[in-house]
């Protein structure tokens, strides 16, 4: 116990342990360990006699004293003994004190005994997420633990490990696949969706869930590829939806896949899509075909053509579809031509079936002519008011030009032989005026007036 040097408590060390005296052995490693230099060679003693359960319980009792400057060095060192000789304490060290080791040491121990489980902890623990992926696909009935592996995937750097772990999960795990990649697609920019469907191609139906969880991206290659996941499970009902939320794909070339598909309700997708593209000619050529007459008659009044709508009367005609004649007159009623109709119904005889329509067609011709006489009737009489209206304001300003408007002056009569034109003018004047003046009680002026004008 008085020993001071570090040599001596080594050699009495390789004492005690030659003797089996471990409890002695034991006081002498808790001075040595506490020594960064000497704890590697204290561990080779024992190794060397094999005695390494002695020297793990060496190591974790040092743990509980007061280790100095090399508690890393302890940590580290037992952390190597447990991947050694005691894996089953190992993970339970890494999680305790993973950080008051030196890691990397512990990393390379880990690869050498393959401990695989503690190699993607302390991986993960280091922030080497690409790495700790790589193990776990590499030795997975070790390593591997979905829920795990889902959290250290969205860490990794390198984008290429994302695919190789879907290509892992295709060969070893396909049932978790879905959850795997919709997992990565929560996180924006994480996977490429297009290339996904390259990587998966001939196996889309692994996929499904996937694909529905990011179609409302409308991306042309999920688009397509889940279209054909439906076609070939014959789920007709989806596909439908599909092609009417989702417009990124090439509607004609699935359309002409579709319609020569042995099951109906996907012949009648087709023409959903030809519809939608504004071929209507194909799409009632189809519904004639399987006799989806009530489509037929939507696809034609959709159309706004009436040679369309013609067209599919004369083919109810031929076909003796009555009743499918007199709808087609309710449904397109607006695109029927009166004149056709009647031609169609008398010749063939059913002129029932037409009277409907007809009667409906001459009661709206009632109600716009009553609706144009009206009209008629409402433009004469404005007119006439606007006339009278007129013809009123053009009296009432001739009768208030004769009212207040200014009196013409004329010359009066001619003036006499002989006499100055001026004083003619003014003599005229003055006998007008003597006149006019007159005839306001004014005679006597005027008489004076007169009689100066005979006597001169």
């Amino acid at each position: 116990k008085k020993a001071n040097f570090t040599r001596t408590w080594k050699e009495v060390l390789i004492a005690c342990v030659k003797a089996e005296e471990f409890r002695l052995a034991q006081m002498c490693g808790l001075n040595l360990m506490i020594i960064p230099d000497e704890i590697e060679e204290l561990m080779k003693i024992y190794e060397r006699k094999g005695y390494f359960e002695q020297l793990i319980a060496m190591v974790e009792s040092g743990l509980g004293t007061d280790m100095g400057a090399n508690s890393s060095g302890i940590f580290t060192e037992l952390a190597i003994l447990y991947v050694k000789y005691k894996e089953s304490k190992l993970m339970e060290h890494l999680k305790q004190y993973a950080a008051r080791m030196n890691v990397p040491r512990v990393i390379r121990e880990c690869e050498r005994h393959e401990a695989w489980s503690a190699l993607c902890f302390l991986y993960v623990h280091n922030d080497e997420a690409d790495n700790a992926a790589l193990t776990m696909m590499n030795h997975a009935a070790d390593a591997w633990e979905h829920a795990h592996f889902k959290d250290v995937l969205s860490r990794c750097a390198n984008p290429e490990n994302l695919y190789k772990a879907v290509q892992f999960y295709v060969e070893e795990h396909p049932m978790d696949l879905n959850d795997l990649l919709i997992h990565l697609s929560k996180k924006e920019g994480v996977l490429d969706h297009s290339r996904v469907v390259v990587l998966m191609k001939r196996r889309h139906p692994l996929i499904k869930q996937y694909l529905e969880h990011v179609q409302p991206n409308d991306m042309k290659s999920v688009n397509e590829a889940l279209n054909k996941v439906y076609i070939e499970e014959e789920g007709y009902e989806k596909l439908a939806a599909s092609i009417t939320t989702y417009t990124n794909f090439d509607q004609l070339e699935l359309a002409s896949t579709l319609q020569k598909h042995e099951l109906l309700e996907m012949r009648r997708v087709a023409g959903m899509l030809y519809n939608k593209n504004k071929r209507y000619g194909q799409a009632l050529e189809l519904y004639k075909k399987d006799k989806l007459y009530k489509d037929a008659m939507e696809t034609a009044s959709a159309s706004q053509d009436p040679e369309l709508v013609e067209e599919l009367l004369r083919f109810f005609v031929e076909e003796e579809q009555k009743e499918c004649f007199g709808a087609c007159l309710y449904t397109c009623y607006e695109l029927v031509r009166p004149d056709v109709v009647m031609e169609l119904a008398w010749r063939n005889n059913i002129l029932d079936y037409a009277m409907p329509f007809m009667i409906q067609t001459l009661k709206s011709l009632s109600t716009k002519v009553d609706t144009l006489v009206a009209e008629a009737e409402k433009k004469k009489e404005e007119d006439k008011k606007e006339q009278e209206a007129r013809e009123q304001t053009a009296g009432m300003g001739v009768d208030a030009g004769m009212a207040g408007g200014p009196l013409m002056l004329t010359m009066g009569q001619p003036g006499m032989p002989g006499m100055d034109p001026y004083a003619q003018s003014m003599g005229g004047g003055m006998g007008m005026g003597g006149m006019g003046m007159g005839g306001m009680n004014m005679g006597g002026m005027g008489g004076g007036m007169g009689g100066y004008a005979t006597q001169f």
